[in-house]
């Protein structure tokens, strides 16, 4: 599978659509884009300079279509402190801050995550990321699993710091409820991008 891409970018604050057919390649580019996979030709940039793969994981956030290849510890409590573990605040900070991001997701700190609902897990997926605060976003069908009011909340708290967002879903309208343009993957190749 050889993905081409002649040119795509993503803005601060801003919400681009990503739409295709199941196996056109959206996943691929995204984990590309997020530096988990590797390019054969090409570049990166952000702020105008080229970046590697390494600065890519820094930079972009992917929050899985899949929650379940996110989530790895015991309680949401776990997995919110162990976005913050490179953080040089105390543990109290680190504490007041886990709860109050539970609070704005909507989850229960001490919720087990293996018995939690599909919907929950992406909400806290979202939570995950929030802590993170990556200047850019993807969100590989956020929308699967939720209520559209959910998913507007959860993209709305993402972007409020100022992020990027590129929302990858099969509900276009969905897609033109948010996103000021759209790119269209096909058999591997990515087009438009174009304001609406």
């Amino acid at each position: 599978f050889l993905l081409q891409v002649a040119d795509c970018r993503l803005e601060s604050e801003e919400i681009v659509a990503l739409v295709g057919p199941n196996g056109s390649g959206k996943s691929t580019f995204s984990r590309t884009v997020c530096g988990l996979d590797a390019v054969q030709k090409g570049t990166f940039k952000y702020d105008g300079k080229e970046v590697g793969r390494k600065d890519l994981n820094r930079i972009v956030g992917y929050v899985f279509q899949n929650p379940d290849y996110e989530l790895f510890m015991g309680t949401v409590r776990d997995e919110l402190a162990w976005s913050l573990r490179g953080c040089t605040w105390t543990s109290s900070e680190k504490d007041q801050l886990v709860v109050r991001c539970a609070d704005l997701f909507h989850l229960d700190v001490d919720a087990t995550v293996a018995t939690m609902g599909y919907g929950m897990r992406k909400h806290l997926q979202a939570a995950i990321h929030y802590l993170l605060d990556r200047p850019f976003y993807i969100l590989d069908e956020l929308d699967s699993g939720v209520t559209y009011s959910a998913a507007f909340e959860m993209v709305g708290l993402l972007r409020s710091r100022g992020a990027g967002i590129l929302l990858i879903t099969h509900d276009r309208s969905f897609a033109e409820s948010l996103a000021s343009r759209t790119y269209v993957m096909d058999q591997g190749v990515l087009a438009g991008g174009k304001e609406r």
